[in-house]
C-alpha cells in the first residue's frame, strides 16, 4: 500500500494522529499530497486554533505534524477528465467496503490513536471507526472551507471568522461515541 499521494500523508511528528477531510482536489492530485489547495489553508488555521484549544490532544499547530487522509481517494474538480459536477464523494462511494478497507489499511498501518474528522464526509465513518477501532478517540468538526463561516460571521475578520466557527464547531469536551 502506497503512504504518499494526493489523499494520504504520513505526519512529520505526530503520525499516530490524524485529520481526515473529504477527498483531493485539483491542487492535491497535481502536487501528489493532500490539504495543499483551500480546504488545506483554512485547515492549517483551523488547527492552529484546534492546538490552543487542546494541546494534550493536538498537541502540534502545523498541520504537517498529522497524518492527513481523506474520506475517498479520488480528487475531484472542475475541469477533471469524466467530471460529473461534484467535488466531493457521495454517501455510498465513502461507504463502500473497498473504501473502508482502504481506510482501515491506513489506520492500522499509521498507528493512529486520534483523529479529526473534518466536515460531513469524513464524519459519516464516525461511527464505522468507533466500531471497527474502539481505542480511537474519534472528533469531528465542521469542513475546512470558507463558506462555513463566511455566513454566519459577515463584518469580522477573516481569521476572526476562522475562530470563531472553529470554536464553536470543534467538539473537544465530547469526542464522537456510538449511541446504542
Amino acid at each position: 500500500m502506497c503512504l504518499a499521494g494526493p489523499d494520504y500523508r504520513l505526519g512529520d511528528q505526530h503520525p499516530e494522529i490524524a485529520l481526515m477531510g473529504a477527498c483531493p482536489g485539483a491542487q492535491e492530485e497535481e502536487q501528489g499530497r493532500p490539504f495543499i489547495g483551500d480546504a488545506g489553508t483554512h485547515l492549517a488555521a483551523m488547527i492552529r486554533i484546534i492546538s490552543a484549544i487542546s494541546p494534550a490532544k493536538f498537541p502540534s499547530e502545523d498541520r504537517d505534524d498529522y497524518t492527513l487522509l481523506n474520506a475517498h481517494p479520488l480528487p475531484r474538480y472542475k475541469g477533471q477528465a469524466g467530471y460529473d459536477g461534484n467535488t466531493e464523494p457521495t454517501r455510498p462511494e465513502v461507504m463502500c467496503d473497498v473504501n473502508i478497507v482502504r481506510l482501515n489499511q491506513q489506520l492500522l498501518q499509521s498507528g493512529i490513536v486520534r483523529i479529526l474528522l473534518a466536515g460531513t464526509k469524513p464524519q459519516w465513518l464516525a461511527e464505522r471507526l468507533v466500531a471497527n477501532f474502539p481505542e480511537i478517540e474519534v472528533f469531528v468538526c465542521g469542513h475546512p472551507s470558507s463558506s462555513a463561516w463566511n455566513r454566519r460571521y459577515v463584518g469580522q475578520p477573516r481569521a476572526e471568522k476562522i475562530r470563531l466557527w472553529t470554536q464553536e464547531t470543534y467538539q473537544m469536551v465530547h469526542p464522537f461515541r456510538v449511541h446504542r
